[in-house]
């Protein structure tokens, strides 16, 4: 079962920071599944699926934004 959540983002911002919608969706999803991860202590696997990414992938976007996987 997964359930969705919609945020409302201002036109203002994708202007001034020149992305899409769907760049903005990727951007969304990947916070929320940091947050999730860092907060929440989600699994990889977990925060990978609501990333859209693969868990690897994820893991990669991890460490990107200095966390590290292996505690």
């Amino acid at each position: 079962l997964k359930m969705q959540v919609v945020i409302e983002i201002p036109k203002e911002v994708l202007y001034d920071t020149k992305q899409t919608i769907e760049q903005a969706t990727d951007f969304a999803k990947r916070a929320t599944a940091l947050g999730f991860y860092k907060q929440y202590r989600v699994s990889a696997e977990l925060g990978s699926q609501i990333a859209g990414m693969m868990e690897k992938e994820f893991i990669d976007y991890l460490e990107e934004n200095g966390v590290s996987v292996w505690k």
